[in-house]
C-alpha cells in the first residue's frame, strides 16, 4: 500500500483527534491501517523502558580538548549502534598528554568502556542514555556530553520504517539557516520533496524514485545507501543519494557536490 492512502486517513484523524495518530475509534480503515503501521524498529527497544538520564544543555563541557570520533558524530546528534565497539579519539590543550586519560559512563551496563593499550574502546551493550566524562590524568574534566545509544533497524524492515514510521524528515540546518525541507518518503520506493532549500521553494511536484544499495563502503559506515532518481529535476535542487543511519535517528541527503543537509525524523506515532 503506497503512503499517499495512509495519509489521506491520517490527515482525517488529525483533524479529528486534536493532532494525535490514527487511533482505533478513528474508523475499521484506520484501524486496520494503524495496525499495519506499525513500529517496525526492535521490538526489545520499543516495548521495555530504556535506561535514561537527567540532562541539559547547561550540563554540556568541553574544555581544553579536541575531539574527534565518534564524539564529533555524538555532537550532532548521531546515535551509537548496540552491538558496536567505537575508540574515542580526543587530545588535550596546553600540552598535557593524553597518557592515564580516563572516560567513565554512567551506565556501564548500556555504554562499556574498556582500555586497549592507548586506546579507549567504548562497547555498545544495549539500548539507553548515558553520560560520558573525559578527564586526564589529575583527574579535571575536560569533556562531559550525554551519549544515545540504540538498536539498529533490521534491514528487512527499512522500507517500511521510512514510508510508514516516520511521517517526514526535516533539515538540521547544517549549511543553511534558510532551509526548511521535508523529504516525506511514500512507500513503493517513491517520495517527495516539499518545503524551501537554499531560499529556493520546492513545489509540490518535487517527486523521486529511490533505491538502496546492498554493498556499504567505508564512506558509509554505519549507514545505510541509497540512490535518488528525481522525477523532473532542477538545475539549484537535483539529489542524487542519501545515506540513513543504521538507528532510523540521522539521514543526509547529497547531490554531485556533496552534503546537502543532515534530515532527522519526526515519528507517525
Amino acid at each position: 500500500m503506497k503512503r499517499s492512502i495512509l495519509l489521506t486517513i491520517a490527515t482525517l484523524a488529525l483533524t479529528s483527534c486534536g493532532g494525535s495518530t490514527p487511533s482505533s475509534s478513528s474508523s475499521q480503515e484506520a484501524s486496520s491501517v494503524s495496525s499495519e503501521v506499525s513500529s517496525v524498529i526492535s521490538s526489545e527497544s520499543e516495548e521495555k523502558s530504556l535506561p535514561s538520564v537527567s540532562w541539559s544543555d547547561e550540563d554540556y563541557v568541553a574544555d581544553s580538548i579536541t575531539v574527534g570520533d565518534p564524539f564529533i558524530d555524538i555532537g550532532v546528534g548521531c546515535h551509537l549502534v548496540v552491538g558496536y565497539d567505537y575508540y574515542f579519539s580526543f587530545a588535550f590543550g596546553d600540552n598535557v598528554t593524553t597518557n592515564g586519560a580516563t572516560i567513565e559512563s554512567s551506565n556501564p551496563d548500556v555504554l562499556a568502556i574498556s582500555y586497549e593499550g592507548s586506546q579507549i574502546k567504548g562497547t555498545v551493550l544495549t539500548a539507553g542514555d548515558v553520560i560520558i566524562v573525559v578527564k586526564d590524568y589529575t583527574g579535571y574534566m575536560h569533556y562531559r556530553n550525554k551519549v544515545t545509544c540504540r538498536d539498529a533497524i533490521n534491514e528487512e524492515y527499512l522500507d517500511e520504517y521510512l514510508s510508514y514510521d516516520v511521517f517526514y524528515f526535516t533539515s538540521c540546518n547544517w549549511l543553511n539557516e534558510g532551509n526548511n525541507l521535508k523529504m516525506t518518503f511514500l512507500g513503493e520506493g517513491e517520495g517527495i520533496f516539499t518545503g524551501r532549500f537554499n531560499n529556493l521553494k520546492i513545489d509540490e511536484g518535487a517527486t523521486f524514485k529511490y533505491e538502496r544499495k546492498s554493498a556499504l563502503d567505508d564512506t558509509h559506515n554505519l549507514y545505510y545507501y541509497y540512490t535518488v532518481t528525481m522525477d523532473n529535476p532542477a538545475v539549484n535542487f537535483n539529489p542524487e543519494a542519501f545515506t540513513l543511519h543504521y538507528t532510523g535517528e540521522m539521514l543526509h541527503l547529497y547531490d554531485d557536490s556533496g552534503l546537502m543537509d543532515a534530515f532527522v525524523p519526526t515519528l507517525n506515532k
